[in-house]
């Protein structure tokens, strides 16, 4: 398995390219080379923040977190429709429940 440093994941995500919601060839490259054949975790794009979910197309599985009934952060892979939690956080309707992920990609913010 392929690690990468903490500063790597960061400059990506704090990249201008990623403030402006437009990604460079350079950062969709290196988004899909990390996220091939993997089992990818991101959060859902809300509002203005940038859509990640249009680049990372070459992942295994593409999962989400959603909150259970008792509010307890789990993993779902990420199919279906998707409802809004009783934070205002989209996530999947049913879930289909992970316990291992590959590769976590938190959301950029503006």
């Amino acid at each position: 398995m392929d690690m990468f440093k903490k500063s790597e994941i960061r400059e990506l995500i704090n990249s201008k390219q990623i403030k402006k919601k437009s990604f460079e060839t350079k950062i969709i490259q290196r988004i899909l080379q990390i996220t091939k054949n993997k089992v990818v975790c991101t959060y859902i794009p809300f509002g203005k923040e940038p859509n990640i979910l249009n680049y990372i197309n070459n992942a295994s599985t593409l999962c989400t977190t959603f909150i259970d009934n008792k509010d307890k952060i789990k993993i779902s892979i990420l199919e279906g429709s998707l409802v809004k939690n009783k934070f205002g956080v989209l996530q999947p309707k049913s879930f289909s429940e992970i316990n291992e992920v590959d590769i976590f990609l938190p959301k950029g913010t503006l």
